[in-house]
């Protein structure tokens, strides 16, 4: 019986001692990751933790938000988002993020405010003007797109998507 105690001791030990990876690993995922379903599941699990407080906690609610905006969970991405606004105002991607799906629903005065904020808190932020962009040319503005493309490829010269919008748009990058 004895023995048996041992052992039961041993694999709670090991359990405990392997919780910190774990959640080590969902931190590492909620970050990295590009599949929906492990950016929800190992974002949450992390909110979840109680580990994370302020800017932390905030980054963990916008990379939720980004695996619910690639879900098209929109509700759910504007949620996370506006809460991590909530817990880190200076959170541009999070303001990035919540625009995007403000522009999936058709919410162009929303997303555009969103964008603007996004980069007012960031002026170098490539992606930023990006997606600016293509909401300007969702609204048929395609001079201020190419404004903001050609923003974009300033900001980070490799910027692919803003690159070959330019060109669809018949504009040399």
């Amino acid at each position: 019986m004895r023995s048996r105690e041992t052992i039961i001791g041993i694999i709670a030990c090991l359990f405990l001692l392997a919780a910190p990876a774990v959640a080590q690993d969902d931190s590492r995922l909620c970050h990295t990751s590009e599949d929906a379903e492990e950016i929800i599941a190992t974002c949450t699990r992390s909110i979840q933790s109680g580990r994370w407080r302020g800017k932390e906690l905030a980054w963990a609610y916008t990379n939720r938000a980004y695996g619910f905006e690639l879900r098209k969970d929109y509700e759910s991405a504007i949620g996370d988002a506006s809460e991590a606004i909530r817990l880190d105002p200076a959170d541009f991607n999070a303001y990035n993020n919540r625009a995007n799906a403000y522009k999936a629903r058709g919410e162009s005065d929303r997303a555009f405010a969103d964008y603007n904020q996004s980069l007012r808190l960031n002026p170098k932020y490539a992606i930023g003007y990006h997606n600016r962009g293509l909401l300007y040319e969702v609204r048929g503005e395609r001079d201020r797109a190419i404004a903001d493309y050609r923003q974009a490829l300033r900001f980070d010269p490799n910027y692919r998507s803003a690159r070959e919008n330019l060109r669809r748009l018949g504009v040399e990058p």
